[in-house]
């Protein structure tokens, strides 16, 4: 069944249930709607530089679902040229990343956050360097039953694990929260629950994603090590790599997830598909500059092309609002 997309009318419901990965829409109440056309705000904090680094010419391979299609972040084919190489996808009008203001976001009510099986451990993982992004893949979760309490409940299914991150700690996150840029931001995507991410990424509000802003701070955090460790068996494009993570998935969340910011947006990425319910955590999570050194030390290329380029400033800049409406949740 095709999820509702309605935004006034869906919540998030994250719970903590064995070993299922997956997340649940239930209803939320707006409480105001003064701000539901934004008028001059459309384009608030849209970015119009593109990212000044070398040129970025590869083909986003097949395993990843796509075509084989020209693009990348960095000139001559970079975000800023994607609306031109993608009209009819990457030059719409619900398009993210956006900036998030939060005294102009309408406060909502939910009943409370809940994570499907974000309590589990150990998680089997794949680590996939695809030239773009690091992708880390769940692997080995034992599926149970996924009937929902709530009947008009819609879940869905954890699809992956990326990153995008900066050349330097005060630039890498796409969103951005009151004209801030954090380091870097990670995506926890998930698709529709019974359906693969092509068939879901046909419907609107097929696709969930969380999204967690990272800031750089003193010390390690153990629970991003494990990943952290297996960047360096995925230096290169087309490099993976298995290793099994030991922590919850819920340790790589904020430890208050019951402030978040919610929007109807698109894929990052072209084709830019606009299927997207975004949920923003408010709160940041906290790595040290050693762990993000490594993200920073990946390739863009493969083992065997010369000059090797890096990863970095792998993000999407801000696109207009649109009028669309932006709700905050518990703040």
């Amino acid at each position: 069944m095709a999820a509702s997309f309605n935004l006034a009318g869906i919540g998030l419901v994250l719970v903590l249930f064995l070993d299922e990965i997956f997340i649940s829409f239930s209803s939320i109440t707006p409480i105001q709607r003064s701000y539901s056309n934004y008028g001059v705000y459309d384009a608030d904090f849209v970015d119009t530089k593109p990212n000044e680094l070398l040129f970025d010419a590869y083909y986003q391979g097949p395993s990843e679902g796509f075509e084989q299609i020209l693009w990348g972040y960095h000139d001559p084919i970079g975000p800023n040229m994607w609306p031109y190489l993608f009209a009819d996808e990457c030059a719409q009008r619900r398009q993210s990343p956006i900036n998030i203001v939060t005294a102009r976001a309408v406060r909502a009510s939910i009943p409370q956050v809940i994570l499907f099986g974000y309590n589990a451990r150990p998680n089997k993982m794949k680590a996939f360097n695809n030239g773009h992004i690091i992708k880390f893949k769940v692997k080995g979760v034992q599926k149970v039953p996924h009937s929902m309490t709530q009947s008009d409940a819609t879940s869905y299914d954890i699809e992956d694990i990326h990153f995008h991150w900066g050349s330097h700690n005060f630039q890498g996150s796409e969103h951005t929260l009151d004209g801030r840029r954090f380091a870097a931001e990670m995506h926890i995507v998930h698709k529709l629950r019974g359906k693969t991410f092509s068939e879901s990424a046909k419907l609107n509000g097929g696709v969930t994603v969380l999204g967690v802003f990272i800031d750089v701070g003193p010390d390690d955090n153990p629970a991003y090590e494990p990943l952290i460790e297996s960047l360096q068996h995925i230096i290169y494009k087309n490099d993976t790599h298995k290793f099994m993570y030991n922590y919850p998935l819920r340790s790589l969340l904020p430890s208050n997830t019951k402030e978040f910011m919610r929007y109807e947006g698109s894929l990052t990425t072209p084709m830019c598909d606009e299927i997207v319910l975004w949920t923003l955590f408010r709160h940041p999570v906290q790595i040290s500059w050693r762990q993000i050194v490594q993200l920073r030390g990946l390739h863009r290329t493969r083992r065997d092309e010369m000059p090797p380029l890096p990863m970095t400033d792998n993000w999407r800049p801000t696109q207009p609002l649109n009028g669309r409406a932006v709700y905050r949740v518990g703040f």
